[in-house]
């Protein structure tokens, strides 16, 4: 905005932002950014974060045994994450899961980690912050999105659909939170798929979960990473938008289907994210769908993750030795 406007934003001000007369948000989050005085800019930037953000700075420090995993998220909202934050708790997005874990330890670990380790063990969950800051937890929807159905042509001007088999792991071992006999953190039977070996040859890796510590733990996880990641990832490149679709209001759930110009083949993605853009041109609107590799940032994040998570094994390795004659 012109920074000669009168405008009298704060810190951790909430800003709801709702389009076309609706009168329920579409996005709400909050003021992190502020512009001070004496910027040679002509405008002035302010910016914010949604209130997923906030389960960044949130630590946990739990241990839970013979728990349903949705149990364990109710738990986490009551004592952690609502009590410390801006997330509401509403238990109606809390769904169950079909397991019940033996035993996952969480030592400060960011409660957004903690929540993506549960989404994995539920197999299938998506979870996030909706626009009324309450935290769900929830099946993947694999149905068709109707506000989702894209005819290349009409709906969208350019489509390119690709197949990445770069990140494929088809054989790994797994490094889980306890200390075994052989003085390892491995769980010793490698999760391997023969099919996707034959066809995209081996491809190996070390997978950790320093949270997990009894072996079918261990084994459920690394299995559901199996299927997550035997394969290519199908993502899209598309642009050029119509107009009116930007009035749909699309969430992002569900699955985007999208048919070719001639109509002879459509594909699938789910959807991962919709973007609304408002500048002085107007709204622009973009939607990012498929099974797309981490952006550079989170990349980033997760070279941190995996540091931190070695860091915690080396630390629980000394302190599990300490009381072992050797």
């Amino acid at each position: 905005m012109d920074k000669s406007a009168d405008v009298n934003l704060s810190y951790n001000q909430r800003v709801d932002i709702s389009l076309f007369g609706d009168q329920q948000p579409w996005y709400s989050g909050y003021i992190q950014v502020i512009p001070q005085s004496g910027s040679t800019e002509d405008t002035a930037v302010y910016k914010g974060y949604g209130f997923f953000n906030d389960l960044d700075k949130v630590l946990v420090n739990k241990t839970y045994e013979t728990i349903e995993i949705s149990a364990m998220v109710h738990d986490l909202m009551t004592t952690v994450i609502e009590p410390r934050s801006k997330i509401r708790y509403n238990t109606s997005k809390i769904y169950s899961t079909n397991y019940t874990a033996e035993k996952l330890r969480f030592e400060y670990q960011k409660a957004k980690d903690v929540v993506k380790t549960l989404s994995e063990f539920a197999i299938d969950y998506v979870y996030g912050v909706d626009a009324y800051r309450d935290l769900f937890f929830k099946p993947l929807n694999r149905e068709i999105n109707e506000n989702s159905r894209f005819w290349v042509g009409y709906h969208v001007s350019k489509f390119v659909p690709e197949e990445d088999c770069g990140d494929i792991v088809n054989f790994f071992y797994a490094k889980a939170g306890e200390l075994r006999e052989d003085g390892t953190n491995i769980y010793p039977t490698p999760f391997q798929d023969a099919e996707s070996i034959a066809q995209y040859g081996i491809r190996e890796d070390v997978l950790s979960i320093p949270s997990a510590v009894s072996d079918a733990d261990v084994e459920r996880w690394g299995y559901s990473e199996l299927d997550k990641r035997k394969r290519p990832k199908k993502t899209c490149k598309i642009e050029g938008f119509n107009p009116d679709l930007i009035k749909r209001n699309i969430k992002p759930e569900g699955v985007a289907r999208i048919t070719v110009e001639d109509g002879s083949k459509y594909y699938d993605y789910p959807i991962k994210s919709v973007k609304y853009k408002v500048n002085s041109n107007g709204i622009q609107f973009s939607m990012q769908m498929g099974d797309y590799s981490p952006r550079l940032d989170q990349y980033i994040a997760k070279l941190y993750r995996d540091a931190k998570n070695a860091e915690f094994a080396q630390q629980l390795n000394n302190k599990q030795l300490s009381g072992v004659e050797i």
